[in-house]
Order: C-alpha cells, then sequence, then structure tokens
C-alpha cells in the first residue's frame, strides 16, 4: 500500500534540507525512516534488553558486545576523517556520496566494496599479503582482468573512495583485513574480510556528519558581499 499525500512545509526547513535528495517524495520518506528509528516501534528497548535488566549475565554479555561494537564504529569514523585530512577523498566525492546513498543502505555497500577490493587484490597478484598503495588502487580494481559490471558502473565511485581510504589506514581492521594478508572465502569463492557491520556504520555516520558540518559551517561564516565573484 502507498499512501498518496498533498503536504505543506516551510520554505525555509524544505531548502535546509533538499540538498539530501532531489526527489521531494523520497526525500520525505528518508525522514519518516529517521523519525521511526529514533521513535517509532523499534526504538524502545528490545526484548533482550529488558530481559538482560534482570539477568546479570545478559547484561554482561550486552554490555561486552556494546563495546566492541562502539569501538569498531570509532575505528570506522576515523579512517574516513583521515582520508579528507590526507586529501585522499574530497568534497566532490563526500557530496556524490551522501546525494546518492541513504544512510540505512550505505553500511551494507561500503562493507560489500571492502570485500570486492580484496578480491580484487588477489586476482591483481597482491595474493602474497603486500599491501596496495593508494597510487595503485584504480589498477587493482579496473586494470587486471574483467571486472563486475555493478562495482565498473553503479558503484565505481563509492569503491574507489572506499578503497582510497582503506589504502592509507597504519592500523587496524581495514589495514589488517582488507589490504593484508588476510583471506577467507564465503559465499562459495568470494572472500571476505570478516569486518563487522558495526565498523562501516562508523563509516557512514562520519561520512553524513562531515557532509553536515561543512555545509553547516559554510552557510554560518559565509557573507556572499564579501565573496566578490569568481569571474574577476
Amino acid at each position: 500500500m502507498v499512501r498518496r499525500l498533498s503536504i505543506t512545509v516551510p520554505d525555509e526547513l524544505w531548502d535546509e534540507l533538499i540538498h539530501l535528495d532531489p526527489s521531494p517524495s523520497s526525500l520525505v520518506q528518508r525522514a519518516l525512516r529517521c523519525l521511526s528509528d529514533k521513535e517509532g516501534p523499534g526504538a524502545g528497548p528490545t526484548p533482550f534488553e529488558a530481559a538482560a535488566a534482570d539477568i546479570p549475565y545478559w547484561q554482561d554479555a550486552l554490555d561486552e558486545l556494546a563495546r566492541q561494537a562502539t569501538e569498531l564504529r570509532a575505528e570506522g569514523y576515523e579512517a574516513v576523517i583521515m582520508g579528507f585530512h590526507d586529501g585522499i577523498v574530497g568534497l566532490a566525492w563526500l557530496d556524490k556520496i551522501v546525494q546518492d546513498y541513504r544512510p540505512d543502505e550505505l553500511p551494507q555497500l561500503l562493507s560489500r566494496a571492502a570485500d570486492y577490493f580484496l578480491h580484487r587484490r588477489h586476482v591483481g597478484g597482491h595474493s602474497d599479503g603486500r599491501a596496495v598503495p593508494v597510487e595503485a588502487v584504480n589498477n587493482v580494481l579496473f586494470g587486471w582482468g574483467s571486472t563486475e559490471p555493478e562495482w565498473d558502473e553503479d558503484h565505481r565511485e563509492l569503491l574507489e573512495g572506499l578503497c582510497r581510504i582503506i589504502t592509507i589506514q597504519e592500523r587496524g581492521l581495514l589495514k589488517e583485513n582488507a589490504n593484508g594478508d588476510h583471506f577467507r572465502l564465503a559465499r562459495g569463492d568470494y572472500p571476505t574480510t570478516d569486518i563487522p557491520y558495526s565498523l562501516f556504520e562508523g563509516m557512514t555516520s562520519a561520512l553524513f556528519d562531515t557532509a553536515a558540518a561543512v555545509r553547516r559551517r559554510v552557510r554560518s561564516t559565509s557573507n556572499p558581499a564579501e565573496l566578490g565573484s569568481f569571474l574577476q
């Protein structure tokens, strides 16, 4: 079932958010998903959380898993910021990612892209564990052998940016499991990095947080009267 609605939205609110999705329908759906995540049926305590409050060893298990997930999320967040700091990815890539992908779909795509990078490393002659340097990313991904159309066409820029971020990591799971000597086959003959989902959720948060911070900084500090003309 699909509801067709006619709604009125103040211009200032709409103008603040329309850059997130050029489709009015998609933007409204995205806003409703965010509201559902925060205040919908799934926003309250889960049955496990409710039970853990009365069972100490359940609570211990929950606390430990949450600790691990929090550390992984922070690791993914830091990896993205490092990419921007080192100039490995920039504003154009950031804008494209936050406009083309939803926060709820991006972690899974990043995880699959990391697996694909691992696969291409081994196809491209790095099966001995040698790390791929950032300048060789495109050759590894697209230069040796056939590539999958999904990555070569639909998600090429996402894949390339993520893999450039991976190659500059000096420690952590992105370095060890995606750009190191880790290798395990899953889903038939396809390799997996074995990197938990929480790390890619951290990367996703960093991307959308950074985009929002940049927009807020520009709006608060720019004065059109002082900018002049780029034609001068």
